[in-house]
């Protein structure tokens, strides 16, 4: 994980090997102010990218996704400065979900398949 935070510019949260809700490794990045207003809101809930990686496998742009965040949950993360970001989704019986970002730009498929790499 280090790794990563090492060869990206990207903010993210990562879920792996998720076992009846609960994953085996934790590791966020994600600003210390967002990860405490979505706990509080319980956003989780209604997170369209979250809806979208338990229902799927692959990546995902949030962009495509905003269509359906009834609750703003983009917009508040705008506002924290998580601008731009996909939503990734590998395994069936053993889940991994990784929710990436950034401030200023989209982040590419290349970056992703990058990121994966590492």
């Amino acid at each position: 994980m280090q790794r990563l935070t090492q060869v990206t510019d990207w903010t993210f949260a990562l879920g792996l090997h998720i076992r009846f809700a609960n994953p085996t490794l934790r590791y966020v990045t994600y600003p210390r102010e967002w990860v405490d207003f979505y706990t509080e809101k319980e956003l989780v809930f209604v997170d369209p990218a979250v809806r979208w990686a338990i229902a799927n496998q692959g990546v995902c742009d949030w962009a495509d996704l905003s269509d359906n965040d009834e609750s703003d949950v983009f917009g508040a993360a705008a506002r924290f400065g998580l601008r731009f970001g996909k939503v990734v989704a590998i395994g069936e019986l053993d889940r991994s979900l990784g929710f990436f970002s950034h401030a200023s730009r989209p982040i590419t498929d290349e970056e992703i398949a990058q990121g994966q790499t590492v």
